[in-house]
């Protein structure tokens, strides 16, 4: 079998241009994990501090039955917290994705309920902490959406603080 040195540079050549097309791929790819790690952290961030304030509140009534158990996850909220604000992009772990259909009901703000198909008074329950590019939700419109599940919510039933990340 003879080899021909023009099919050689000519295999060369293709082979070239496939791995240099695919590598702003690669690159772009890398951004974007790093832009939804550095969001979900933020949004994160943003679920400890509100239920850090929900545990504040019910300490706050007189009647609380179970305030050990209320100071004991408020202690953890707090060391949670400290470690979500102390870590880096690259330490994160990008959360659990959900596809949902999903609205809000009144204009958008922080820890708005996201109401999805299929929701009953068991939840499951998502609370909106960030959305991509701080972009508005059209109240009462029906939007297939990506959302990340970035902290888990204290409640009896399934509920989770959310990023929004496409809809």
């Amino acid at each position: 079998m003879e080899v021909n040195k023009k099919e050689i540079i000519d295999i060369a050549l293709i082979i070239s241009i496939i791995i240099v097309g695919m590598l702003p791929l690669f690159f772009y790819q890398g951004f974007m994990e790093a832009s939804l790690k550095k969001e979900c952290l933020k949004a994160t961030i943003n679920a400890i501090k509100i239920e850090i304030n929900r545990h504040l509140e019910w300490l706050e009534t007189s009647d609380v039955e179970n305030r050990g158990e209320i100071l004991n996850r408020l202690n953890q909220l707090i060391v949670d917290l400290e470690k979500y604000k102390d870590m880096k992009i690259e330490e994160y772990t990008i959360p659990e994705k959900r596809e949902v259909i999903g609205w809000i009901e009144g204009s958008y703000k922080m820890d708005n309920l996201l109401y999805i198909e299929n929701m009953t008074r068991s939840g499951p329950f998502y609370h909106i902490v960030g959305i991509r590019g701080n972009a508005t939700i059209e109240p009462n419109k029906k939007y297939l959406m990506t959302i990340y599940l970035v902290y888990p919510r204290y409640y009896p039933f399934e509920s989770y603080y959310v990023y929004v990340y496409k809809y």
